[in-house]
């Protein structure tokens, strides 16, 4: 319960967790049905909670949130809904505010564009960005 009083953890984690404590698999698997059944634990609302936060408070690309979910043991199914839930608007509002947080100018397109990339946006929404932060590109 401690485990579970910091933050949501999804039941792939927990099940790492308490398996790498030593508790055995069955048991490890009847507690997290328990919690499941109580509402303590719920991938579905673990993952929108990531998301819906990333898009309020941190710039995270879905990319970058896929693999934060991943990583944290959410499965492939549960990750897609959550990610669907986030619209391109989301998206691309996210991307404007990271440039505009760090102050870009027009001669720094490039960096701009890394540092989204390392943020998990895609080339569309890091194309879109630097038009609305820095103006069209010039040929």
């Amino acid at each position: 319960m401690r485990r579970l009083s910091a933050r949501d953890r999804f039941s792939g984690e927990l099940r790492a967790w308490l398996l790498g404590k030593g508790v055995p698999e069955e048991a490890a698997d009847r507690a997290i049905a328990h919690l499941e059944r109580r509402g303590l634990l719920n991938d579905e609302r673990t993952a929108e909670n990531l998301v819906e936060w990333s898009a309020g408070k941190s710039a995270k690309g879905r990319e970058r949130l896929r693999a934060e979910l991943t990583r944290q043991g959410a499965d492939e199914e549960t990750i897609e809904r959550a990610l669907a839930a986030r619209d391109d608007g989301a998206e691309l509002e996210a991307a404007v505010r990271l440039l505009q947080a760090k102050g870009f100018g027009p001669d720094q397109r490039a960096r701009a564009a890394r540092l989204l990339a390392s943020r998990g946006f895609d080339e569309e929404t890091i194309e879109a960005a630097l038009r609305a932060c820095l103006g069209p590109l010039d040929d």
